[in-house]
């Protein structure tokens, strides 16, 4: 998994790409996330349009960034998840805890009408 992030002024976007199926693919993400952590942003766009496939792994850690953004003030949408990540999203209700956007810019004008 290749993890990229650009600031898109108020927001953080996080850019995902490539499978979620091993703990050996998270420590640049875990770096990004803690790197968020100690930053001034409060809001955060996990862009996963280049993942194909993310299995339990992939699902804790988006768990695992949401609930350390949420507990430091920092909200989170996800964005450009494609038809069988949503499956996963659906089927394990997760959908209904994420933001889910077709795109980074609703995602992000979403998080910047919205008050925590």
């Amino acid at each position: 998994m290749q993890v990229l992030t650009t600031d898109e002024k108020d927001v953080i976007v996080i850019h995902l790409h490539g499978r979620i199926t091993g703990v050996q693919d998270t420590d640049d993400f875990h770096n990004v996330i803690e790197t968020i952590l100690t930053s001034d942003f409060k809001n955060a766009v996990l862009d996963i349009k280049g993942v194909d496939w993310m299995n339990s792994t992939g699902l804790a850690l988006l768990v695992r960034a949401y609930t350390q953004l949420h507990e430091a003030g920092c909200r989170m949408h996800i964005a450009g998840a494609s038809p069988a990540v949503q499956t996963v999203l659906h089927t394990t209700k997760l959908d209904s805890v994420f933001g889910l956007f077709p795109n980074v810019a609703e995602a992000a004008a979403d998080l910047r009408q919205t008050v925590a």
